[in-house]
C-alpha cells in the first residue's frame, strides 16, 4: 500500500510540474506577442501632422488582410485608423489577391467628388506587385521579365493616379520577404523590385518609399506563409503613418 501511495503523489507531482510548465509557456508567448505590437510605435509629431488629411488606400492585402486574420483581431486598416484618428478620412479600395493591372480598376472606383479631400491633402497609399511575382509560374522570366514588365506597369498606374488626382502624393509600398523556404525562390525577385521602386520613387517628388521590408522581421508577423498577421499589419500601419 505504501508504494501505491508513493506512487500517486509521485504522478500528482508530475501532473502539477506540467501544469506550472505550461503556464509559463503560455505567459512568455502572450507577453512576447504584446511586447512585438508595441515593438514599433508609431511616430505622434507625424500623426499631428496629418489633421484634415485625406488617405485613400490601394493594392493587395497587404493592405486589406481582413481574409486571413482571426475573428476579433484588428486588421491593417483598422490598425492604421487607429493610429491616425477621427482628423484623418480614411478609405480603403485595396482586395486580396490584386494585380498591378487590377489596381487601376480600384483607382476607378474612387469618386471624385464624394470624397473630402477638396481642401485637404491627398495621400494615396499603393502595395502591388506582390501578386504579379507570385502568379508568374515560368522560373526562367521569374528574376527578369515579370520585374520590368510589372515595372512598366505600375509607371502607367502612378500616371493614372496622378492624372485623376493632380494634387495627391503617392505612397509606395515595398515588399518584405516570407520565412518560409518555399519561397526562397521569390527573394532575388523581390529583392531586384524592392530596389527598382526605390530608384522610381527617388525621381519623383510626388511619391514616397514606404518601407515594410525591414519592420516585418518576424515569423509571427505573417499567416498562412505570406499574408500579413495582426502584429504584421500593425508594423505595416506604423510604417505608413510615420511616412505621411
Amino acid at each position: 500500500m505504501k508504494g501505491i501511495f508513493l506512487l500517486l503523489v509521485f504522478i500528482v507531482f508530475i501532473i502539477v510540474v506540467f501544469i506550472i510548465v505550461v503556464s509559463i509557456i503560455v505567459f512568455i508567448k502572450n507577453r512576447s506577442f504584446k511586447e512585438g505590437l508595441t515593438n514599433k510605435q508609431p511616430n505622434n509629431k507625424n500623426k499631428n501632422n496629418n489633421n484634415n488629411s485625406c488617405v485613400i488606400l490601394i493594392g493587395d492585402s497587404i493592405l486589406n488582410n481582413s481574409n486571413y486574420i482571426g475573428h476579433g483581431q484588428k486588421t491593417t486598416f483598422d490598425n492604421l485608423k487607429d493610429i491616425l484618428g477621427p482628423t484623418v478620412s480614411l478609405y480603403n479600395y485595396a482586395e486580396d489577391g490584386a494585380t498591378i493591372q487590377y489596381c487601376f480598376q480600384q483607382v476607378d472606383k474612387i469618386p471624385i467628388d464624394s470624397l473630402s479631400y477638396s481642401n485637404d491633402k491627398l495621400c494615396i497609399v499603393v502595395s502591388c506587385g506582390g501578386n504579379d511575382i507570385l502568379n508568374s509560374r515560368m522560373k526562367s522570366n521569374i528574376n527578369n521579365n515579370i520585374i520590368d514588365v510589372s515595372l512598366d506597369k505600375l509607371s502607367l498606374l502612378i500616371k493614372s493616379i496622378q492624372t485623376k488626382f493632380p494634387s495627391s502624393h503617392i505612397y509606395l509600398l515595398n515588399l518584405y520577404y516570407p520565412f518560409h523556404s518555399k519561397y526562397s525562390l521569390y527573394q532575388p525577385s523581390i529583392q531586384s523590385w524592392n530596389e527598382k521602386i526605390q530608384k522610381l520613387t527617388r525621381m519623383s517628388r510626388d511619391s514616397t518609399l514606404v518601407n515594410i521590408t525591414d519592420a516585418i522581421s518576424e515569423p509571427k508577423d505573417l499567416i498562412y506563409d505570406i499574408e500579413p498577421s495582426e502584429s504584421g499589419g500593425y508594423k505595416v500601419a506604423v510604417c505608413i503613418s510615420n511616412s505621411l
